[in-house]
């Protein structure tokens, strides 16, 4: 808990591994990256909040928040 609390103490409100690997990999490269966060689940406390990762719960939700970001790639 203490490393959450440095962590949120630092101004960090989500943390992603896969999307800083891509972040470094854009950097590497000379590239612009944008990255869209959907919070599926919860790992800022002691027990993992599953919420609706990786199952068939709220699939509408998913759809439209998936319409959201495929149409803020295509602005960007």
């Amino acid at each position: 808990m203490l490393k959450i609390l440095w962590i949120r103490l630092q101004g960090c409100i989500c943390v992603d591994m896969e999307c800083s690997a891509n972040a470094a990999a854009a950097r590497f490269r000379g590239r612009e990256l944008f990255q869209f966060f959907y919070a599926a689940d919860n790992l800022d406390a002691e027990q993992w909040d599953i919420r609706s990762l990786g199952n068939d719960a709220k699939l509408m939700e998913k759809d439209r928040i998936a319409m959201i970001a495929l149409e803020l790639a295509v602005r960007i």
